[in-house]
């Protein structure tokens, strides 16, 4: 018997061990945000802090050639960022965090790692992100004096609920606490807007929350259930399902909730309608590229008639679609006059369809069955109507400006040319690029216009500048455009020149040199030359001579002229 209690005591222990290991290992879960340039994917390991993750790309410390990833800790920590020891290359499609569970990966588009690329991931709890249901033992009914609740009558009760499975040390992100889900099938229904807070207790253990609906009571039964979504300071996100009951309910069961007195007046009743009373998609505007979520609150707008078997067809427009699921939704029932929410999961796609804005919208069609009581006989009349809702889209933008780039030697007084790359890697066209030079330079402030750049395409900038003296010298090129959403952007590209003393004596950079001739030697003393005295003695007779003929020719000359006088 002693052997047996100490087994049993030992196994005990040995499970109290484990246990919470196991349990720990289980806590944390990956939530990857797929931004532009990174996927991380993995079991994270249990030392990893909650919250969200940035990822970025820098330099080396001791080397400044090469890449390598940094990885900063959520705020919540202090933690400081890590830098990976690994050295990217093209070769290389993911890295590892050794000890972290985590594999980084560069997305499929990209063909290689580039400079302050970043991207996000978050880790939460996920042992606390699932589904708690909540009864009547840990909700409390405060603050309700009504009685006699009869069919119609509207009711404002408050809830303290209280999540067992939270520490209250943990807290609760401000804001966060909504009602997700209100089935439209329960004996009360939404009547307009409800309130949410946290309960400060200090002595509280646990996460308590206090809640007031507005509610109608529909004369069937006295059910209350309803989901209350928030989220802890740590990023942990809890849905709570809420079942209870509430008292000094009286209860009718007329079939469609229409007395027999009322007969007559049936026939004049307006003919009810589903309307979208609100939507929300998360935030401002949806990212192009990711699914989102679309909660609709529907409303029958009708106080008298029950409107059963909807069926709701949603209809994407423009760069939306459906996100694996069916565009066809069932509806039981919706109360007279009550509201009901759906959930609906919608991709946003990342290529832009065109750029009016009404284009991006979704349709959505109701058709719906609803009884009049005729002769004492409740008749199922069939209706439809149609709602459609715009959502602004925010499509990435990856407009890239590269390294101005111009001659490898620059002269002062010289007129150099630069040239500055771009590349559109987004899925749309970027629009009105325009391009200027400044800096210190003899003639800056020059300005080009390039237009508009298509989707996967390339452009450049050229300008022609020029410095007067030497020395070192910084510019930038700044390029201003419009993205797919039509909001301003400016990109800046820097650069430094050295210009050098233009040397005179240099020869021509474009002309090539011409060869020198030999150089001709030529004697100190002039050689001898012997038959000098023999030519300057025929030069003397060929003069005598001609001295000679002139005179002999003058005087025969003359005296024809005589012998014509006499």
């Amino acid at each position: 018997m002693i052997k047996r209690i100490f087994s049993v005591f030992m196994a005990a222990a040995i499970i109290s061990v484990l246990l919470p290991v196991s349990v720990l290992a289980a806590q944390k879960q990956l939530e990857d945000l797929d931004g532009d340039d990174f996927v991380v994917r993995g079991t994270p390991s249990s030392d990893l802090p909650l919250g969200t993750y940035r990822i970025e790309v820098v330099k080396g410390l001791s080397n400044e050639s090469t890449y390598h990833l940094k990885i900063h800790y959520p705020s919540n920590s202090d933690k400081d960022p890590v830098t990976l020891e690994d050295t990217l290359n093209d070769s290389m499609e993911s890295i590892t965090w050794d000890g972290s569970g985590l594999t980084i990966s560069r997305m499929s588009n990209n063909s290689s790692w580039h400079l302050n690329d970043s991207g996000f991931f978050n880790i939460s709890d996920k042992s606390s992100s699932n589904t708690t249901t909540i009864t009547s033992s840990n909700i409390k009914l405060i603050d309700f004096t009504k009685r006699d609740i009869d069919r119609g009558t509207q009711i404002k009760p408050q809830f303290e609920v209280v999540d067992y499975n939270v520490d209250a040390s943990r807290g609760v992100l401000p804001g966060s606490p909504t009602i997700t889900g209100f089935p439209s099938n329960e004996s009360f229904v939404l009547n307009g807007e409800e309130s949410i807070s946290v309960v400060n207790d200090p002595a509280s253990e646990k996460v308590t929350l206090r809640i007031t609906l507005p509610l109608r009571y529909t004369g069937e039964g006295n059910s209350l259930s309803f989901t209350v979504a928030y989220k802890t300071l740590d990023g942990a996100e809890r849905l709570l399902d809420c079942i209870t009951t509430i008292p000094y309910t009286i209860e009718k069961r007329d079939e469609y909730l229409y007395d027999d007195d009322e007969d007559e007046e049936q026939d004049d009743l307006p003919t009810p309608y589903i309307i979208v009373d609100s939507y929300d998609y998360g935030g401002s505007s949806v990212t192009a590229g990711e699914d989102f979520e679309l909660a609709l609150r529907l409303r029958n707008t009708s106080s008298d008639h029950t409107l059963e078997n909807i069926v709701m067809n949603i209809s994407p427009m423009g760069v939306f679609s459906m996100s694996s699921s069916s565009n066809t939704f069932y509806i039981n029932r919706l109360a007279a006059g009550s509201i009901m929410e759906k959930v609906i999961t919608i991709n946003t796609g990342l290529t832009k369809v065109t750029d009016d804005e009404d284009a991006n919208s979704i349709n959505i069609k109701f058709t719906y069955q609803y009884g009049i009581k005729e002769n004492d006989i409740v008749k199922l009349h069939s209706g439809n109507s149609s709602e459609s809702i715009t959502l602004p889209v925010d499509f990435p933008d990856r407009f890239e400006l590269g390294v101005p780039e111009y001659n490898s030697r620059v002269f002062a007084g010289e007129e150099i040319y630069l040239t500055v790359p771009m590349v559109n890697k987004g899925r749309s066209s970027v629009y009105n690029l325009s391009a200027s030079v400044r800096g210190e330079m003899a003639n800056p402030g020059q300005t080009q216009y390039i237009g508009n750049l298509s989707a996967g395409t390339e452009s450049s900038a050229d300008f022609s500048i020029i410095f007067d003296e030497p020395g070192t010298y910084s510019g930038e090129v700044v390029v201003t455009y419009e993205d797919t959403n039509m909001n301003p952007k400016e990109v800046i590209s820097q650069f430094s020149v050295t210009v050098q003393q233009m040397d005179f004596d240099r020869p021509a950079m474009d002309m090539p040199m011409m060869p020198e001739e030999p150089a001709v030697e030529v004697d100190a003393q002039p050689k001898s030359d012997p038959t000098k005295p023999i030519k300057i003695v025929l030069a003397l007779l060929v003069g005598s001579m001609s001295a000679y003929t002139t005179v002999a020719k003058a005087k025969a000359k003359r005296s024809i002229y005589l012998d014509e006088d006499i």
